[in-house]
């Protein structure tokens, strides 16, 4: 049944996000995560009127969903959003982070760490493990000390953004994996490249913003200093 899952994933036949999360009810959300992220919203699209009723407020964030027999049951986005315990429910929610002192991963890692959480706090937990790594070095122009850093955060950021928000979460067992190697940092995101897209159309850079997920995109679009710059396609 998980190979046939995958298949239709894969052909875009069926939204792996708005399924009801395996063995989830909504006692497994975390009520103040939710609120939390309806008063980081932006005003423009805050709609206090509609904020009574919590579940009703989920049903229509597609954070929640109503089985056949009426009960209201978290979505695979709902939990992976404001889940208590994500990974309980979809341990290749995980992202795996591991330092190599060469260049090849051929030698024992350094460091290893396995990131657990939401979807924002797998994202600040990658960036913390590089950030804890990354070297900075410094010039002097005038008076002033200006850092240079061996990598650059924010694109380093940015392709864990787009890894965590864009990988195939139908892949069970597959976890975004981060690499940092002595001369580089890969970040690997589980998943077949979209229908309609090929390899041919990334390398001429043809390929404009497609989203896997679209209601992951849009709850982390809505918080503050994580998607204001994703979206502008694959270069």
């Amino acid at each position: 049944m998980s190979e046939l899952l995958e298949l239709a994933n894969d052909r875009g036949l069926q939204d792996w996000e708005l399924l009801p999360a395996r063995r989830a009810t909504m006692q497994d959300l975390d009520m103040g995560k939710v609120e939390m992220y309806l008063q980081q919203r932006s005003t423009r699209q805050r709609q206090p009127g509609r904020f009574e009723d919590m579940e009703q407020v989920l049903l229509g964030m597609e954070c929640a969903t109503m089985t056949s027999s009426g009960e209201v049951v978290p979505t695979n986005a709902g939990i992976l959003f404001f889940g208590s315990e994500p990974q309980k429910h979809i341990l290749q929610s995980e992202v795996v982070c591991v330092l190599f002192r060469d260049a090849v991963g051929a030698s024992r890692y350094a460091d290893r760490k396995i990131i657990i959480g939401t979807l924002q706090e797998v994202i600040d937990g990658a960036e913390a493990f590089l950030n804890r790594y990354i070297a900075v070095g410094a010039r002097v122009e005038g008076w002033k000390r200006i850092d240079i850093s061996e990598h650059s955060i924010e694109a380093l950021r940015e392709a864990v953004i787009n890894a965590v928000i864009h990988r195939d979460y139908s892949k069970r067992g597959e976890s975004v994996r981060v690499f940092y190697y002595a001369d580089r940092v890969e970040v690997h995101s589980p998943g077949l490249l979209l229908p309609g897209i090929t390899v041919e159309q990334m390398e001429r850079g043809m390929v404009q913003s497609k989203l896997r997920n679209p209601v992951l995109a849009s709850l982390l679009r809505d918080i503050p200093g994580y998607m204001e710059r994703i979206g502008s396609g694959i270069r």
